[in-house]
């Protein structure tokens, strides 16, 4: 079994490697590239190539399915990754507006709100009549917050990749292999993506992809309870959108963080998690990318321990 586990996993990194590189080729023949905003050099990226993180993380869940037996539940979570990805993949196409894009996803996490899941941790106090309110709020958070700390070669990939290793751990001590497993197939796809994405970015994810990421790792989350350690660990993005939100999000209205001509990134001239770091240190893009990796790292190794002592 552990052999065809390791062997799924290494297809999906692999098949990740070569739609992300197919769509690149796709999209630059296309013309469909965007601006790469953080070179000091006009540098034109090809855009969105996130499809490839959705397509390898369904083939990797139905390939493992064949395996693991039949889930209603995974396939469920399969079924509202695609659907966010999908999401994602227009606003890529044609612009949707904020709000439209927080009913559609709320849309798309509500079937996860009618199956039956015991939340890990959650206080008795609280009725299990706001279970489904609150599994779809939290569904809606995590996939827009996801393309919200965003906008770095390689930054979204991989805090999905540090959320779902954190998520794989947890959810194995709980569920056992079977229901935890993939979370490591999110981490393949994200892997695979990686290669091409990070530092210097050859292909960004777009909202496809960043909605993909969000999607899959909510809803593979939710069918096993997880949803307080989910929640703990998009903290950083927690704080992002409350200090995002003194200025209604309009954040395109402030212009973008400039790169200066010694490498370093200068903030924007709203407030958000990403300028706070960059107001409080002098990080080129990458230090920048590396240095919120190793946020999201520190906060699930914390989480991971408070799970296995207080949860368990």
């Amino acid at each position: 079994m552990l052999v065809l586990l390791i062997s799924i996993f290494i297809i999906t990194v692999l098949l990740s490697l070569l739609l992300t590189y197919y769509s690149k080729e796709v999209l630059l023949n296309a013309g469909r590239v965007l601006p790469d905003l953080h070179k000091p050099a006009c540098v034109k990226v090809p855009s969105p190539g996130g499809i490839a993180i959705s397509i390898s993380s369904i083939l990797g869940t139905l390939v493992y399915m064949q395996i693991s037996g039949y889930s209603h539940k995974i396939l469920l979570a399969c079924y509202i990754g695609s659907i966010c990805s999908f999401i994602g993949l227009i606003d890529d196409i044609i612009p949707i507006g904020p709000l439209s894009k927080i009913v559609v996803t709320g849309v798309a996490f509500t079937p996860i709100s009618l199956i039956s899941v015991n939340i890990v941790g959650l206080p008795r106090i609280i009725p299990r009549c706001l279970y489904p309110a609150g599994s779809i709020l939290l569904g809606i958070f995590v996939v827009n917050a996801s393309n919200m700390v965003a906008g770095f070669n390689g930054l979204e990939a991989g805090l999905s990749s540090i959320v779902n290793i954190a998520l794989f751990i947890i959810s194995i001590q709980l569920h056992g292999v079977v229901f935890a497993f993939p979370h490591l197939i999110i981490l393949a796809s994200c892997i695979g993506f990686l290669y091409y994405n990070f530092y210097p970015a050859k292909i960004f994810p777009g909202n496809s992809g960043t909605f993909a990421m969000g999607g899959f790792t909510a809803a593979f989350a939710m069918i096993n309870g997880l949803h307080i350690p989910l929640f703990l660990l998009f903290i950083p993005h927690l704080f992002d959108f409350a200090v995002k939100f003194q200025v209604s999000f309009k954040v395109k209205d402030y212009g973008h963080a400039k790169h200066g001509e010694d490498g370093i990134i200068y903030p924007p001239g709203y407030n958000s998690l990403i300028s706070i770091l960059l107001k409080r240190f002098r990080l080129t893009e990458l230090k920048l990318v590396l240095l919120l990796w190793l946020i999201e790292l520190f906060l699930s190794i914390i989480i991971v321990f408070y799970t296995a002592k207080v949860l368990f």
